[in-house]
């Protein structure tokens, strides 16, 4: 009974040591898989401040590189260069196509009333040329107001209700901010050099 009894106990000492190690396996795990998943979610969060820090610094970056470019623009802006606006745009109106042209008079018929805007102050000669090339394009009797615009960077643009013709630096700078921006937002931050 004695030798039993020690069978019996030796048995169930083997199985509790053998419980309790399956036990410390399935904590060991179990805590080694925590570990696991906090760092998982550590590098995650690290990932999404380092990315949102690209993508602050990105569209700060093209920001400042527009603002530079129109600053610089503006500054260089002389006589030459406006009577080259002029005749660019005075260009655009001569190849101005139909359905402008058909927008343009069917607002004249009601208003009358075109308004060029320049950041500069445009010479009779010119105003003369736009003048001759608008009557060539859509008739008689127009009224043209010329408004000083300091919002255009070296340019000019006619405006007729929501019809809008016009050539300036700014809206090639425009092109360049939304370009700059696109591509920004398009490059992952993995690839860029930090």
């Amino acid at each position: 009974m004695k030798k039993d009894f020690l069978n019996e106990r030796d048995g169930m000492l083997a199985a509790a040591r053998e419980e309790t190690q399956k036990i410390q396996r399935e904590l060991s795990e179990k805590a080694s898989d925590e570990i696991n998943d906090n760092k998982a979610k550590w590098n995650e969060e690290i990932q999404r401040q380092k990315d949102a820090f690209l993508n602050n610094m990105r569209f700060s970056a093209s920001k400042e590189i527009y603002a530079i470019a129109r600053r610089t623009l503006a500054d260089l802006a002389s006589e030459d260069l406006e009577s080259h606006i002029m005749e660019t745009f005075i260009y655009k109106l001569q190849k101005m196509d139909d359905d402008e042209k058909n927008k343009m008079k069917e607002f004249l018929e009601k208003s009358q009333y075109i308004v060029i805007k320049s950041r500069f102050t445009i010479p009779e000669s010119m105003r003369q040329s736009i003048f001759k090339t608008l009557q060539d394009k859509i008739g008689d009797d127009l009224n043209i107001s010329y408004i000083l615009s300091p919002d255009l960077i070296s340019g000019i643009e006619l405006s007729v209700r929501d019809i809008r013709i016009s050539w300036s630096i700014g809206s090639y700078l425009d092109s360049l901010e939304d370009e700059l921006s696109r591509m920004f937002v398009q490059i992952p931050p993995e690839n860029m050099k930090t």
